[in-house]
């Protein structure tokens, strides 16, 4: 039976993560996917589930994504867990922040193509 890669997208627009989630799950059926609707609730989550992967959003009412990475970076159990940011700004100045706490890859969703987006969260997922 195939390793089931587990994906946490930790995003408050709840239709987006959901359609996100729906297009992860049928691309790849060894896939599980986890939704978090805040910044908090995305930290605890990742401590439950320990995922191969977080798809991050940067901007969220009760923690933004860079204040989830810092907290993340602060705790040795999330410290290594791999991120891609996922959010509607391209602020260079928040993506440089994000990419300088450790996050993998950064994805604009008004730009997003879907089949590259996969593509990127496969090779991510293929990286040890």
């Amino acid at each position: 039976m195939e390793y089931q890669k587990k994906i946490l997208i930790i995003d408050d627009d709840i239709a987006l993560s959901r359609v996100l989630a729906d297009a992860l799950k049928e691309h790849n059926a060894s896939y599980q996917v986890e939704l978090a609707s805040s910044g908090e609730k995305g930290i605890t989550k990742a401590k439950e589930l320990k995922p191969d992967l977080i798809l991050l959003d940067l901007m969220m009412p009760d923690l933004s994504g860079v204040g989830v990475m810092q907290k993340m970076k602060q705790d040795p159990e999330l410290s290594a867990l791999s991120v891609i940011i996922l959010s509607q700004m391209s602020d260079m100045e928040k993506i440089a922040e994000a990419l300088a706490l450790g996050a993998r890859g950064y994805i604009i969703k008004a730009d997003v193509d879907l089949k590259a987006m996969l593509e990127q969260i496969d090779g991510q997922l293929a990286t040890p």
